[in-house]
């Protein structure tokens, strides 16, 4: 089973939701998974009026 103890956002320390571990657990169960497109992204994370927001800018293919 995953268990989510700690959790960040970008340098910040943020608490774990309640029911995250169980959620993520449910999610990796499924069987016949088909696969999956992995996309790269450059991720920033900026601080809005006291709210963190997470940017994901799509990389551009060379």
């Amino acid at each position: 089973m995953i268990v989510v103890t700690e959790m960040k956002v970008g340098e910040y320390q943020v608490p774990v939701p309640a029911g995250l571990s169980e959620l993520l657990a449910d999610t990796w169960v499924k069987k016949k998974k088909t696969p999956s497109i992995v996309y790269e992204y450059e991720r920033v994370v900026e601080c809005r009026n006291g709210s963190f927001f997470t940017k994901l800018i799509k990389k551009e293919e060379t």
